[in-house]
């Protein structure tokens, strides 16, 4: 048995052993619900999944004119 399988299943033997500390994960539960409430009021919006490309998201208008 090699060094990683070793830790592996000391950790699995002693899983029972951690605490683990869910105040942090309730409180992003918490903050997701309050504003899962203020997308359904209208008064926020999700932005989603909004990955662009360069192209998308550099885009410049020139005013320009010639004096040939």
């Amino acid at each position: 048995m090699g060094e990683t399988e070793k830790r592996i299943t000391d950790l699995m033997n002693n899983v029972e052993k951690l605490h683990y500390d869910t105040t942090t994960l309730e409180t992003f539960e918490k903050s997701s619900k309050e504003f899962q409430n203020l997308i359904e009021q209208g008064l926020a919006k999700s932005r989603g999944y909004n990955l662009q490309t360069i192209e998308d998201r550099m885009t410049f208008a020139f005013n320009a004119t010639s004096s040939l």
